[in-house]
């Protein structure tokens, strides 16, 4: 993950927001145009986390003095980047939580055949309901990830791994 600073830069550069950012004013004291950029970038991940759309974050980057093609391409961008970290850390999930049903299972079966006469066996519902618990979530967080890539027109909607 990115830490904020880099960001910042990065939104400066790669966004070009820096010369509109000159405008923008923070609150009770003069400031450089990268904590400016570090104060938007911040405003607009507060704003995507709480849930409000791609517009409205926009609309409100533009009321605190962003210009709008500036405040689209940053929103863009953080969505681009949310979605693709959903994606991926749903496609881990959905596979430490299959590791764990599955290990689950393995114990289960071995020490069920291993005990066949009477003998006593393990059942791993913990590791099982665990695994599979994790893996609903994967798919869960997955399907967040690709709806986000897919309102962008990133892709990702079939299923498929959203490396290029």
């Amino acid at each position: 993950m990115m830490h904020a600073s880099l960001w910042c830069r990065w939104v400066v550069r790669e966004c070009g927001i820096g010369p509109c950012l000159k405008e923008v004013k923070m609150t009770g004291r003069e400031s450089s145009t990268e904590q400016v950029a570090r104060a938007v970038f911040l405003d607009a991940v507060q704003l995507i986390k709480a849930g409000q759309s791609r517009s409205q974050v926009t609309s409100q980057l533009v009321a605190k003095g962003v210009d709008r093609e500036s405040a689209d391409a940053l929103v863009g961008e953080l969505l681009k980047a949310r979605g693709t970290v959903l994606f991926e850390s749903g496609e881990r999930n959905m596979f430490v939580g299959a590791l764990w049903f599955l290990g689950g299972m393995v114990v289960t079966i071995f020490t069920y055949l291993a005990a066949r006469r009477g003998g006593m066996y393990l059942i791993a519902y913990g590791a099982i309901l665990t695994g599979a618990a994790q893996h609903i979530a994967g798919r869960v967080q997955r399907s967040k990830g690709n709806r986000i890539l897919d309102e962008l027109g990133i892709g990702g909607g079939s299923g498929l791994s959203i490396r290029q």
